[in-house]
C-alpha cells in the first residue's frame, strides 16, 4: 500500500486489515490537522500517536480481559485518542458525558462493566467522587506524549464490541446499544464508497460522544482526511457558532435538524455563509422549510445531503441532491436505502404494508448494534433475528413512516409522539404541527402534565419569533377551529426558550409543569355557598386547570380567554343543562354571578345582541362588532384603555340561532336596531375586528342612507379581497390572498422546531376533510336546530359569517373610513388591506407592528387604543339620535 487512496477501501478488506488501512491513513494525511477546536489541534499523525500512547498504559494497569473503558473527559483533543487508545488496548470504550448527573453515570458504570477511567486534569477529582468504586482513575494529562512509541501488531475480530453507547431510553433508565467492529466498518466503508466529504473539507461538529453521530464521523474522517472542528453548544451556545463557521472556514456544516432549527432563531436576517459548499441533515424529519432555510443561509452550497438512522442502525438510507433540487411536498424524503440495508414499514401486528401506507419504519440488515446491553426484554423487542442469516437482524425504529412511489423512504416522525388523555389516543405531532402554523410561533414542544388531582392534561410550549407577543387566547381559538375538541392541550404556556438536551433536542421533562393554583388576586378567595355554586365551581377548575378558584374571582384574572370562556359555557350546557353564550362573561364573569343568572330564571335572556360593557360617560360611544368566532369578550382588553368617559358596548350576532341571516345587510340592520334602543346620540364610532368589520362597513353604509349622522368608522385589520365590482378583481386577488397564505406558512416554519411532526401534506388534507365535514353539516341544518349544544351554534355562526363576508359586495362609501392595518398580517405588500380598490370619501390607514390575530391584545392593543382615543377626542359633539325607519 505504497499509495493510500480512501476511495478504493471496501468494506471486506477493512474487515480483515482495520488497523494496517488506519495506520496507512496516518502516515499518508501526517501533519494535516484532523481535529480542531478553540483550544488547539490535533494532526493525524499525533492522533495516532497519542492513542498508541494511551493503549500501552492501560494493560499496565488491569488484567488482559476485555472490559469498559470509560472516557470522563469533555475535550474532544483528548477523547479522540483515547477511544483509539482503548481500542488498540483490545477493550472498548463508553463515552461519559459529565452532564449526566452522578446517579445515571453509576449505572451507566455498572451496566457497562467499567474497570478503568481516563479522565484529564479539569475532571478527574468529579471523576473520583463519581466513581468511588472504581480504583483505576487515568489523567490523560500527566501522559507523556512526546516519547516515541513503536508499532504494534493489534488483534481483533470484527465481532468484538468497540463501543458501547448509552442513551437516557423514554422510560429515563440508561440504555446501551453494544457496537462492535462490524459496526464500525460498515459506517466506514459506506461513508467512503459515497465520497462524503474529502480531505479538502472542514466540518463542522456540534454533536457531544454521548451521542450517537460523533464517533462515527471522527473515525470515518480518519481515514477520509477531513478535518474536524468541534463546537460545544452547552458551553459556547448559538451566538459565537456564525463567527467560528466564518473564522474557521467550515466548508460542510451537518447536524440534525432540531439543532439547525435553534441556531436559526440566534441569526440576524440575511446572515449569510458564502463558505459552506455542503449542509448535511441528519437522523430527523425534514421540511421543505428547512431547506430553503439552509439555501438562504448557505447561498454558495451546491450539495444537500439526507439521510434516515438511528443510534442502533447508523444511516441506513441517503439522498445527496443539488441545493436546488425542486422538492414538490414539504416532506423531504430522507433517501434511498443502502444496498446493504433492506427498509419495510411494518403494522402493529409486524406485518408488512405496501408501498405509500404508513406504518413504523424497520431496518434489516447485518451490521447492527448487536442489542440493549443486559437488557435482554427491551433487546427482544427492538431487534428481530434472521433465523435463516445468523448475521441478520430485524431492528425497530419506533418511527413512522412510508415508502414513495419511487423507493424513498419519508420519515414522519417518532411513533411514541403520542399520549393518552382521558383515554383518547393524541399524536402531539398534528397538534404541534398546527400550532407552528400560528404566525410568529417558531418553535413548540408538547407533552402530558397531571394536574393537582392526578389527571392527565396535555401542555404545549411555544416559542415566539423576537419582539412578537403571542396571545394565548388567539392561538387557542386558532386551535379550536382545526382540532376536536379532545386534542385541544389544557395549557399554552409561552416561553423565551426551552432546555435542551446534550444532542441539542428539547429536553421535555425539564419543559416546566404549567400553574395550576389561583394566582395571587386582590380579592379574597371565596368558597363556594350552595350545590349551585358547588356544580359551578367543579366546571371552572376543570376547564381552567387550575385549584382554588373563588366563587367571586373573574373568569379572566384567573388564566381564562375567550375560547376557555366558550369551552366553560359548553361545560356547564353538557353538565347542568343552562345554556348561556359565551358573553354572559361580560355581564356575569364569576361562578356567584352565573349561579344568580341560573337562579332567576335569566339564562335565556343571557342570549342577547347587544352588551353593555361601561354603559356611562360623556363621549361618543363605541360599538364593537368581533370577527369569526363571535367573541364579543375579546374587547375586554382595549376596553380597559379606551377613554374611562367613552360607553362601550358589544355587539354578537346570535341571530341564526332562531332565523337564517345569511347576508352582511341583514346583520347589519338587526345591529342598528340595537344601536338605536341602546344610544340616544350621535356620533357613534364602529369598531369592527377583522370579517366584523365588513358588518360595521355595511352599518356605516345604512346609516348614511337613512341620512343620519356619519359614523366614525374603524377596521380592524378587515380584508377587501373577496369580492368586487371591478371585473376579474375578485379572482386576481383571491389567488394573491392564498398564495400570501402559503407564503406566511413556509415564512414562520422556517424558524421553527418541529420533533419529528405529521408532513405538512397530511396537515392540509385533514384541514380540507374537516371543512368538507362541516360543509356536509351546515348544510344539512343551515338554520340552526334546539337541540344544537353552544359549540354546534359557534361552529355554525363562524360558517354563517365567512360565507356572508364571502358574498358580500363592497360599494361606494361616501364617508371616512380608518383601517388599523396589522404589518405582519397575510398581505403585508397592500397597506389598505385591499380597500384602495373601493371608491371611499376618505381613507387613512394607521400601522400596528403585530399579527392580525394579535391586534386586540398586549403589546399591540396600548398603541390601538392610543389611536382610537385620538379619534374619541377629536370627534364631533354629541347630538340627539333621529330614528328614520
Amino acid at each position: 500500500m505504497q499509495v493510500y487512496q480512501s476511495n478504493k477501501i471496501t468494506k471486506e478488506n477493512l474487515l480483515e486489515r482495520f488497523w494496517l488501512y488506519l495506520k496507512c491513513a496516518a502516515d499518508h494525511f501526517g501533519n494535516k490537522h484532523y481535529v480542531e477546536t478553540k483550544h488547539g489541534s490535533l494532526t493525524f499523525n499525533q492522533n495516532y500517536h497519542n492513542g498508541k500512547v494511551i493503549s500501552k498504559v492501560i494493560p499496565n494497569h488491569v488484567d488482559a480481559q476485555r472490559f469498559g473503558i470509560g472516557l470522563y473527559l469533555k475535550d474532544p483533543l483528548k477523547i479522540i485518542p483515547a477511544m483509539l487508545g482503548s481500542l488498540m488496548a483490545g477493550h472498548y470504550f463508553i463515552p461519559l458525558d459529565t452532564s449526566y448527573p452522578p446517579s445515571t453515570l453509576n449505572q451507566i458504570s455498572e451496566i457497562g462493566d467499567i474497570r478503568f477511567i481516563i479522565s484529564d486534569r479539569q475532571n478527574i477529582r468529579e471523576a473520583g467522587d463519581i466513581f468511588s468504586n472504581i480504583k483505576e482513575i487515568l489523567n490523560i494529562d500527566e501522559l507523556d506524549f512526546g516519547k516515541a512509541v513503536d508499532d504494534f501488531d493489534i488483534l481483533y475480530s470484527p465481532d468484538d464490541i468497540m463501543q458501547i453507547l448509552f442513551t437516557s431510553g423514554s422510560t429515563g433508565e440508561p440504555k446501551g446499544a453494544v457496537e462492535d467492529f462490524r459496526y464500525l466498518i460498515r459506517t466506514i466503508s459506506t461513508k467512503l464508497a459515497t465520497n462524503t466529504y474529502t480531505e479538502d473539507d472542514k466540518v463542522l461538529q456540534l454533536s457531544t460522544f454521548s451521542y450517537s453521530a460523533p464517533h462515527l464521523t471522527t473515525f470515518y474522517a480518519m481515514f477520509s482526511g477531513s478535518t474536524l472542528y468541534y463546537h460545544d453548544l452547552l458551553e459556547d451556545g448559538f451566538l459565537s457558532l456564525p463567527e467560528v463557521i466564518d473564522k474557521e472556514e467550515i466548508n460542510v456544516y451537518t447536524s440534525t435538524v432540531t439543532v439547525f432549527r435553534n441556531f436559526l432563531r440566534t441569526l440576524d436576517k440575511g446572515r449569510t455563509f458564502p463558505g459552506v459548499r455542503w449542509f448535511h441533515f441528519g437522523g430527523e424529519k425534514k421540511l421543505l422549510a428547512d431547506i430553503r432555510a439552509g439555501r438562504e443561509h448557505f447561498p454558495n452550497a451546491t450539495i444537500l445531503d439526507l439521510g434516515f438512522a438511528s443510534t442502533e442502525t447508523w444511516s441506513v438510507s441517503k439522498a445527496v441532491f443539488p441545493v436546488d433540487h425542486p422538492f414538490e411536498e414539504d416532506a423531504i424524503p430522507s433517501g434511498f436505502p443502502y444496498d446493504d440495508i433492506k427498509l419495510m414499514i411494518w403494522d402493529e401486528d409486524g406485518n408488512e404494508v405496501p408501498d405509500g401506507e404508513e406504518g413504523e419504519i424497520v431496518v434489516y440488515g447485518e451490521a447492527f448494534a448487536r442489542g440493549y446491553l443486559n437488557n435482554p426484554e427491551l433487546t427482544r423487542k427492538q431487534f428481530i433475528s434472521d433465523p435463516l442469516n445468523p448475521l441478520g437482524q430485524y431492528f425497530k425504529t419506533g418511527d413512522q413512516g412510508k415508502i414513495l412511489p419511487d423507493g424513498q423512504l419519508l420519515h414522519l416522525g417518532r411513533i411514541d409522539n403520542m399520549v393518552k388523555i382521558k383515554g383518547v389516543r393524541i399524536e402531539l405531532s398534528t397538534l404541534e404541527n398546527h400550532i407552528l402554523q400560528y404566525p410568529g410561533v417558531v418553535q413548540v414542544a408538547s407533552r402530558a402534565v397531571e394536574d393537582q388531582r392526578g389527571d392527565k392534561k396535555l401542555a404545549s410550549y411555544f416559542i415566539a419569533e423576537e419582539g412578537i407577543r403571542i396571545p394565548v387566547s388567539d392561538l387557542r381559538h386558532y386551535l379550536a377551529e382545526r382540532l376536536p375538541k379532545h386534542q385541544l392541550p389544557h395549557y399554552l404556556v409561552e416561553m423565551n426558550e426551552f432546555p435542551l438536551t446534550a444532542s441539542g433536542k428539547v429536553a421535555l421533562a425539564k419543559l416546566p409543569v404549567p400553574r395550576t393554583t389561583r394566582p395571587d388576586l386582590p380579592n379574597a378567595c371565596v368558597a363556594p355557598s350552595d350545590e349551585l355554586e358547588e356544580s359551578l365551581h367543579q366546571i371552572w377548575e376543570e376547564q381552567l386547570g387550575v385549584k382554588g378558584v373563588g366563587v367571586t374571582d373573574d373568569f379572566f384574572d384567573v388564566g381564562g380567554d375567550s375560547l376557555l370562556g366558550v369551552l366553560l359555557v359548553s361545560a356547564i350546557e353538557e353538565t347542568l343543562g343552562y345554556k348561556f353564550p359565551v358573553s354572559v362573561l361580560i355581564e356575569a364573569p364569576t361562578i356567584r354571578g352565573q349561579a344568580a343568572l341560573i337562579r332567576s330564571g335569566e339564562e335565556e335572556n343571557a342570549n342577547k345582541i347587544i352588551y353593555r360593557i361601561r354603559p356611562d360617560g360623556k363621549n361618543a360611544p363605541i360599538f364593537f362588532i368581533p370577527g369569526r368566532g363571535v367573541y364579543p369578550t375579546r374587547i375586554k382588553y382595549l376596553a380597559n384603555k379606551i377613554d374611562p368617559e367613552t360607553p362601550v358596548y358589544a355587539l354578537q350576532d346570535i341571530a341564526s340561532r332562531s332565523k337564517a341571516y345569511h347576508s352582511i345587510e341583514d346583520k347589519a340592520r338587526i345591529f342598528l336596531s340595537e344601536i338605536r334602543k341602546s344610544s340616544p346620540r350621535h356620533p357613534i364610532i364602529l369598531i369592527g375586528e377583522s370579517m366584523g368589520g365588513k358588518i360595521a362597513y355595511e352599518m356605516a353604509q345604512q346609516m348614511v342612507a337613512k341620512d343620519e349622522p356619519e359614523p366614525i368608522l374603524i377596521m380592524l385589520d378587515t380584508y377587501n379581497f373577496e369580492r368586487s365590482a371591478k371585473g376579474n378583481w375578485r379572482h386576481r386577488n383571491r389567488v394573491k390572498y392564498y398564495w400570501g397564505l402559503l407564503q406566511k406558512h413556509i415564512s414562520h416554519l422556517i424558524k421553527s422546531d418541529w420533533h419529528g411532526k405529521v408532513d405538512y401534506l397530511k396537515y392540509y388534507i385533514e384541514f380540507i376533510k374537516r371543512g368538507g365535514r362541516k360543509g356536509v353539516r351546515q348544510g344539512q341544518n343551515p338554520q340552526g336546530d334546539n337541540n344544537n349544544t353552544y359549540l354546534d351554534d359557534v361552529e355554525m355562526q363562524e360558517q354563517s359569517t365567512a360565507k356572508a363576508v364571502r358574498d358580500y359586495e363592497v360599494k361606494p362609501y361616501p364617508g371616512q373610513l380608518i383601517m388599523i392595518k396589522a404589518l405582519r398580517g397575510i398581505h403585508q405588500e397592500d397597506e389598505t388591506n385591499g380597500w384602495n380598490d373601493v371608491s371611499l370619501g376618505k381613507l387613512i390607514v394607521h400601522k400596528l407592528d403585530c399579527y392580525h390575530g394579535a391586534i386586540l391584545f398586549e403589546p399591540a392593543v396600548d398603541h390601538l387604543s392610543k389611536i382610537i382615543n385620538q379619534y374619541i377626542r377629536e370627534s364631533k359633539p354629541l347630538v340627539p339620535c333621529r330614528h328614520n325607519e
